[in-house]
């Protein structure tokens, strides 16, 4: 025998009586177990000389889950470690062991060590923890189906929300119309019969009526047409492009040196006009209303703030929703925030309303830097009708 030969069987030995673990040397031709050191018993029930000269296959449990491996020639090709190999146990059990494969030159052929350390608690915990994520993933599932029922059913609400205030504002105008024909009608077969100077003039005045409340229709029709707007996003240095329209830039408030953005500018004038217009109706004579503009890397920011009554959280949660409006009738239509938060979504955007009643209000619109990716996407009123994105 070689000093090799020697130095290996030492070292062997050595493992063997006083490794930490249990390890079996192993004749990887015949597949037998030679020799078996450490704590075999407590691991696996079995004294050692019950196993030592039998064939490997006597660790096989009968049966296993299909994720495990067991002992046979694929563990005895290579060095390496198995993280889990299901090892029978004198019980009928099974162990779950890690297996290192050590290869130990002998003279006149090639011997493994197989050093078995036992996890079975810890595979027991990762099968445990796969279970509980396969079950977090279906409820996840069962989530987003939930999800999107109610963002069908939030759709088919908007809808039905819209489409009620919808008539209701073009049928009081109409009605005035229709009922206005209906008079001016009798008053010509009236005229037929005899000329009467009064009834000129209250034809006159009836058609006066008539007339605005179908130029009411038309104002109604031309802001919706806002919703079929494609945004065309161009290079913009905000702070300089404010400070040229006219009576914004005199609307006090922080703002940076410069903030280039990419974006709309018919957009954002229409969502500060809309915004301001709401801020100092509610501001009122004397009111204070103030422009913010901010800009992080991704984002930037629009805030304009009143310190008018502020809102409830009633009101709040209604303020953007189409024709709602807490004016007098014929003072407002309702559509001014609703306008202003679409024009937001069409941007990639967001509007939100932060208000406590008796303190004000503050509209914040974040909006992303560069909105080049939705150029195209349209809000349009049929987007709208149909619930689709965005």
């Amino acid at each position: 025998m070689s000093d090799f030969d020697i130095a290996a069987t030492a070292v062997y030995r050595a493992l063997l009586e006083q490794g930490r673990g249990v390890h079996l040397l192993v004749d990887p031709e015949s597949a037998r177990i030679l020799d078996v050191g450490g704590p075999l018993n407590r691991l696996l029930g079995f004294p050692p000389e019950k196993l030592r000269g039998q064939p490997l296959a006597r660790l096989r449990p009968s049966s296993c889950p299909p994720h495990l491996a067991v002992l046979g020639p694929l563990q005895l090709q290579d060095a390496g470690t198995w993280e889990e190999v299901a090892l029978a146990s004198a019980d009928g059990g099974v162990r779950i062991c890690s297996v290192e494969v050590i290869p130990i030159k002998e003279q006149g052929g090639r011997l493994l060590l197989l050093r078995l350390a036992d996890v079975t608690g810890r595979a027991e915990l990762q099968q445990q923890m796969r279970r509980i994520h396969a079950r977090l993933q279906q409820a996840y599932r069962d989530l987003e189906q939930n999800r999107a029922r109610l963002e069908e059913h939030r759709r088919a609400s908007s809808l039905s929300l819209f489409a009620a205030g919808l008539a209701h504002e073009l049928n009081n105008p109409l009605s005035v119309v229709i009922s206005n024909l209906s008079s001016v009608a009798g008053m010509v077969r009236d005229l037929s019969g005899k000329p009467d100077p009064s009834l000129a003039g209250e034809i006159e005045q009836t058609m006066r009526e008539s007339n605005a409340a179908l130029e009411r229709v038309a104002g109604i029709v031309e802001l919706l047409r806002e919703l079929e707007h494609q945004p065309h996003p161009v290079p913009l240095e905000l702070v300089s492009w404010l400070q040229r329209q006219g009576n914004l830039a005199e609307v006090p408030g922080n703002r940076p040196r410069r903030l280039q953005v990419t974006s709309d500018p018919q957009l954002i004038q229409r969502i500060i006009h809309r915004l301001l217009d709401n801020a100092r109706r509610a501001a009122g004579p004397g009111g204070n209303v103030t422009l913010e503009l901010a800009g992080d890397d991704g984002h930037f920011t629009i805030g304009i703030i009143d310190d008018g009554p502020g809102m409830d959280a009633a009101v709040l949660e209604r303020a953007c929703d189409p024709f709602f409006t807490t004016r007098p009738p014929g003072e407002g239509l309702g559509l001014g925030l609703f306008l202003a938060r679409r024009a937001a979504v069409s941007l990639g955007g967001e509007l939100e309303l932060q208000s406590v009643a008796g303190h004000g209000c503050r509209a914040t619109v974040r909006l992303p830097r560069d909105s080049s990716s939705h150029t195209g996407q349209a809000v349009s009123y049929e987007n709208f009708r149909t619930g689709a994105a965005p």
